[in-house]
């Protein structure tokens, strides 16, 4: 048997070693700005903005004061992803459309026109 000041600190011990992995495995959820913008694949300033314009949700601590900070839930995040995913559609090849010879839009272009083709031999009626 362990003397009694050796149990209560094997005790405290284990109990802070319980509470700070239930609160490593809490707070690994939230992600700070710099976090989730490498979560996400995008810029801090990215995720700024979609803070500021409300298509990203966010959890604040003591709103409103000069000590507040701002986290982002994984969750969140992965919703954000998933809302924000497109589906990739196969290469549809368009057929190709040869362009109309454009006109000339001028007398004088017309005239031009038509002393080209007199001089390559053409007749224009």
């Amino acid at each position: 048997m362990l003397p009694s000041a050796t149990a209560n600190f094997a005790f405290a011990l284990l109990y802070w070693n319980t509470v700070e992995a239930f609160r490593n495995r809490k707070m690994k959820r939230l992600l700070n700005t710099k976090e989730a913008a490498e979560y996400l694949g995008v810029t801090v300033r990215t995720v700024q903005k979609y803070k500021a314009t409300g298509m990203l949700a966010f959890v604040q601590y003591s709103p409103g004061k000069k000590g507040s900070f701002i986290q982002f839930k994984k969750e969140t995040l992965d919703r954000f992803i998933d809302q924000h995913e497109h589906q990739v559609r196969p290469f549809e090849a368009k057929q190709f459309k040869p362009s109309k010879p454009k006109l000339p839009v001028s007398m004088v272009e017309h005239e031009r026109a038509k002393a080209n083709l007199a001089k390559l031999g053409f007749t224009t009626g």
